[in-house]
């Protein structure tokens, strides 16, 4: 979860600083002190959660529902790295194709409410995780291969953050990104491309062993009805964009290919991946400023 709190809602504010005078044509009702107030609060929140007591010792008898119980014992450290690098580019998407249309008032009020949505998100699976303290399906590894089943991390399982924090991505920062597009291949194309990335990573967070299906299936759902709702609540006219039958097609494409690829992908059950680290660097665009991924996946 630390991926979270130490750079990605960081990052997304950093989506609101301007490269040049921006220009008063926004429909969005932002107020930057306040909305950076709200976001401040709900990451101190989760850092609050964090500062729990977790114990360690304990072992569920069963879980939440039948299906979950086949993902026990499940670990892979290559289907983590995988998604961890998927969640990367699923928040880093909507950013750069806000952002390379260049800076104007609306482009720094979407990146107010963008951060705003991943920071609630970040409360909401912070709050859970540490409240109901899920032990993870490696901890019932018996061949855990440099794994500790004993650190504060194995007992947060429910729910899946990665999941969360995904879907809140993909959603609110195509919403964002449709609302003031008017180019409806680019508003697909990327609908279904986060949602693609998204899906492909909640269920990679099962592959890994890091997660049960039930802690991924509320994770998304959190986190697409944060993504969803929060936008909504600073444009000026909520009807002013709706999905057109394109659009919802490539959303329900992304999920379908996402979870199918996230499972038809060969990924070694025990086989170490390095992932040397993720860094955020800008990225010059011929209209303004954009970020990109880079490290040794």
């Amino acid at each position: 979860m630390g991926i979270w709190r130490k750079g990605v809602v960081w990052v997304a504010l950093g989506w609101v600083i301007p490269g040049q005078a921006l220009a008063d044509d926004s429909p969005w009702r932002v107020h930057y002190g306040r909305e950076a107030a709200l976001t401040g609060v709900f990451v101190a929140g989760s850092l609050a959660f964090s500062t729990l007591e977790v114990d360690t010792t304990t072992r569920w008898k069963h879980e939440l529902i039948p299906w979950d119980e086949s993902v026990r014992g499940r670990h892979s450290a290559g289907a983590s790295a995988r998604s961890d690098m998927l969640a990367a580019l699923t928040v880093a998407a909507p950013v750069m194709a806000v952002v390379g249309d260049g800076m104007n008032e609306s482009a720094a009020h979407r990146g107010m409410i963008y951060a705003e949505s991943l920071s609630v998100t970040l409360l909401l699976q912070s709050a859970a995780k540490y409240l109901v303290q899920r032990p993870r399906p490696y901890v019932y590894s018996s061949e855990l291969r440099g794994r500790d089943s004993d650190d504060k991390d194995s007992h947060l399982s429910f729910f899946s953050g990665h999941s969360a924090m995904v879907f809140t991505a993909a959603v609110a920062g195509s919403f964002l990104f449709g609302v003031q597009s008017h180019d409806e291949v680019s508003r697909a194309t990327l609908w279904g491309a986060e949602l693609t990335m998204a899906s492909a990573t909640a269920n990679l967070r099962v592959r890994a062993g890091k997660h049960y299906f039930s802690d991924v299936i509320v994770g998304s759902v959190v986190g697409a009805a944060v993504g969803a709702s929060l936008p909504r609540l600073y444009l000026d006219n909520v009807n002013s964009y709706r999905p057109s039958e394109v659009e919802v097609g490539a959303m329900v494409g992304g999920v379908v290919v996402g979870t199918a690829s996230a499972w038809l992908i060969p990924v070694p059950q025990d086989v170490s991946m390095d992932c040397a680290g993720m860094y955020w660097m800008p990225m010059g665009l011929p209209t303004g400023l954009g970020w990109s991924v880079v490290g040794i996946f």
